[in-house]
């Protein structure tokens, strides 16, 4: 029961995440675009990028970190729309200037891109809402998205790994409590 129990308890360390669902995303990214993904809540999502070029990044963000994107993304638009200058320019010039300038604006908040070029995984805890891919020019990537949970049988096997030792534990305990004291094989006592 203790060796039982003590594979239990290494394999559920080993094996605590399991892959519950698989998104392949193949698009072009051209300028800032997005898309709406729903992890549900997963322990973790693993992403792998793969670009024929290393001309895009792409963000992924929860709720509350798309709407501080968004909260920039607005600054950064209202910020050049008050400069004169900014307006006169020809429509793909203003597009570039937004571009650089919005870049250093979520530089400056902490907002970095989470995949660029051909990395191959990454991790995040907790809720992606929002896939945000961005690139100067028009770039196709590929995108592999995994979601991932505690595997059901983690609670059972660390359960069962815990419980099996301290069971068979037990059990030898009680085993030697109930049996008679030994007696010395010396003879009778000569008292």
């Amino acid at each position: 029961m203790v060796v039982a129990g003590s594979l239990l308890l290494v394999l559920s360390l080993v094996f605590p995440l399991i892959l519950v669902q698989e998104e392949a995303i193949e698009a072009t990214a051209s300028g800032w675009s997005d898309r709406e993904i729903s992890s549900a809540g997963r322990l973790a999502v693993e992403a792998r990028l793969a670009s024929p070029a290393c001309g895009v990044s792409v963000y992924l963000f929860s709720s509350e970190e798309w709407q501080a994107f968004n909260g920039v993304k607005a600054a950064t638009s209202a910020q050049l729309q008050a400069d004169p200058s900014y307006r006169r320019l020809p429509p793909d010039q203003q597009e570039m200037l937004f571009n650089e300038s919005f870049a250093v604006n979520l530089d400056r908040v902490g907002i970095r891109a989470d995949l660029v070029c051909n990395q191959s995984m990454v991790r995040f805890p907790g809720w992606i809402a929002r896939l945000v891919a961005f690139s100067h020019s028009n770039v196709s990537y590929t995108m592999q998205i995994a979601f991932l949970d505690q595997n059901p049988i983690y609670v059972a096997a660390l359960a069962g790994g815990i419980g099996l030792p301290a069971t068979g534990t037990a059990l030898l305990v009680l085993y030697f409590r109930k049996r008679p004291p030994m007696v010395p094989l010396t003879g009778p006592d000569s008292h």
